[in-house]
């Protein structure tokens, strides 16, 4: 039964070796999404969603220093946003050189 294969007991019951084997599991949806100015776009493609992977160019006190254009999420702004869709996993995601990882250097990694 380990390699797939079904068994017919003498009796003629089958036994199906995807009912011993085969861990059932719930199906998964994920959300990934780039970059946007209003994660709330996305709440009805979020309803349901176990996880939402969004980028997030800013931190919040870059994002209110740049104001409203280049139209970029905030980390802040899409946290909160997983927060109110009860979302159960948020991961941010960004690659920049602007974000230092060295104490005291701003902006930080960090933040």
């Amino acid at each position: 039964m380990q390699k797939r294969s079904d068994l017919t007991l003498e009796d003629g019951r089958l036994l199906r070796s995807d009912d011993y084997t085969q861990i059932p599991r719930v199906a998964r949806r994920l959300i990934v999404a780039g970059d946007n100015d209003d994660p709330t776009l996305l709440t009805d493609a979020c309803t349901g969603s176990h996880a939402l992977i969004h980028e997030a160019t800013y931190t919040q006190d870059v994002a209110d220093r740049v104001g409203p254009w280049p139209q970029h999420s905030s980390a802040e702004q899409v946290a909160r946003f997983a927060q109110q869709a009860q979302l159960p996993s948020l991961v941010l995601t960004h690659f920049s050189s602007r974000y230092q990882s060295a104490p005291g250097v701003t902006p930080n990694i960090s933040q």
